[in-house]
């Protein structure tokens, strides 16, 4: 059975991140009961050679006490971070089925359930660890612009035409009409307006439940066919996203009516075209902001569908009314401190400086819905000599001609550099020492 029902709920999904390094499985133990709380962390320590390969940091990290963290976050921070530090996880080729196992595959986060793998969260598109950036683990599905703040539809697809549930096809799925009808609609959405009027999808800033932007589909200046009719259309359809059976998808949604009532229609499409409903609504008037939940009933790959639409109540055949949707996120339940431990232990470090610090902190802060806990690890940087580099200098030359010559003595400047900041030593390839001072400079070594 798929459960409903309508919440308010804080959170928000995250963009697609990037992929991390080598080959990262952790099995799950077993964890005493701790009191629900805020988490407690407690943090470790590593090493790590100047300029070595990743290495892993986290494995001593402990995480207890959270309770769950659906729809929350982990951040790894290097405090006083450089560009030249990354953070990341280490990930493998394939999720990994084993129960309990946690593995990242190419951005995504999963636990292995003996059978298959659930998605439990996601690398964050921009907190992605590199160049000293912070590295998040949301607790979502990667989702592309989940809540319109590209200030685009980019990762969604606009259909600004009638939509006849039943008949149009939408990604590549025929519509199953499950919509509700006013009782003096004549002929469901079927009827073909007069006048299709103005349907556009845009992003707007004016109205939104969360951040700057949302989603606006919006239809005017229609004329029905005949009174009462109802005129489904524009449509949007989001990029396709993964999902666990048990997790839940939330979006946030408002009506108006405009030239007449609204009727507005969403669902969930799975890969093999099943449609979940998960909007029907008709009214008058301007909707307060509302949240909707939908638990996911198998795992699987969705797509969220959504149909504006409008009612001609008053039987005069003018008509339009919008739909705006805002905050869309899916995530689940499977995300508790154990998880999130293991999610930790995957943590890896690296340096490109020639010349890094000689410790470093890395905090890890864990946020549950029962608050956040964080922990510092110390890690040790062994130095490397890095040799000193010779600047660029200009040749010393002589021409030899025919008959007796004689060279004036030729003098340059060599200059270099150092990584570590270094004082350098200089010596002339086959000198001796010949002490003499040309030009009021002092030399030690002369070439013959």
């Amino acid at each position: 059975m798929t459960t409903f029902r309508t919440v308010r709920a804080p959170w928000r999904a995250y963009g697609a991140a990037t992929a991390a390094l080598a080959l990262g499985l952790v099995g799950i133990g077993t964890a005493s009961a701790a009191p629900v709380g805020a988490p407690v962390v407690s943090g470790g320590s590593a090493t790590y050679t100047e300029q070595a390969p990743p290495v892993p940091i986290g494995q001593d990290v402990t995480i207890t006490g959270g309770g769950s963290f659906a729809g929350q976050y982990i951040d790894f921070a290097v405090s006083g971070a450089e560009s030249s530090e990354t953070l990341s996880l280490q990930t493998a080729a394939s999720p990994v089925t084993t129960d309990g196992v946690v593995s990242v595959v190419d951005g995504s986060v999963y636990l292995g359930t003996g059978s298959g793998a659930d998605v439990i969260g996601s690398i964050d598109g921009s907190s992605d660890g590199a160049a000293g950036r912070t590295l998040r683990v949301n607790f979502t599905s990667a989702f592309v612009n989940a809540g319109f703040e590209e200030g685009s539809v980019d990762g969604w697809t606009a259909l600004n035409q009638q939509i006849d549930l039943g008949v149009t096809q939408i990604a590549g799925s025929t519509t199953v009409d499950t919509s509700t009808y006013p009782g003096a609609v004549p002929n469901a959405d079927n009827n073909v307006p007069m006048w299709l009027g103005n349907l556009s999808t845009t992003i707007q800033g004016a109205v939104v439940s969360d951040g700057s932007y949302a989603l606006q589909l919006e239809s005017s200046g229609m004329t029905t066919s005949q009174g009462y009719d109802v005129v489904h259309g524009p449509a949007v359809y989001s990029s396709p996203f993964l999902a666990s059976a048990g997790d839940s998808i939330y979006f946030d949604w408002r009506a108006y009516a405009g030239d007449d009532d609204y009727h507005v229609f969403g669902y969930l499409l799975d890969q093999d075209g099943n449609q979940l409903e998960v909007l029907d609504s008709t009214g008058a008037g301007t909707t307060a902001w509302t949240t909707k939940e939908t638990v996911i009933p198998a795992s699987g790959t969705y797509r969220f569908v959504f149909v504006a639409g409008t009612f001609d109540a008053s039987g005069g055949q003018a008509a339009g009314a919008r739909l705006v949707i805002d905050n869309v996120r899916v995530y689940g339940t499977k995300a508790v401190d154990v998880v999130v431990q293991q999610i930790a232990r995957l943590l890896t470090y690296a340096n490109s400086s020639d010349n890094p610090a000689p410790s470093r902190t890395v905090t890890v802060a864990a946020t549950s819905v029962n608050g956040t806990g964080s922990a510092g690890i110390t890690v040790a940087i062994t130095p490397v000599d890095d040799a000193p580099t010779l600047d660029a200098t200009s040749p010393l030359t002589v021409t030899n001609t025919e008959g007796p010559q004689s060279f004036p003595a030729l003098t340059g400047t060599v200059t270099s550099t150092d990584p570590e900041g270094d004082t350098p030593a200089y010596a002339l390839a086959a000198g001796t020492p010949d002490a003499r001072t040309i030009g009021g400079i002092a030399y030690t070594e002369s070439v013959s």
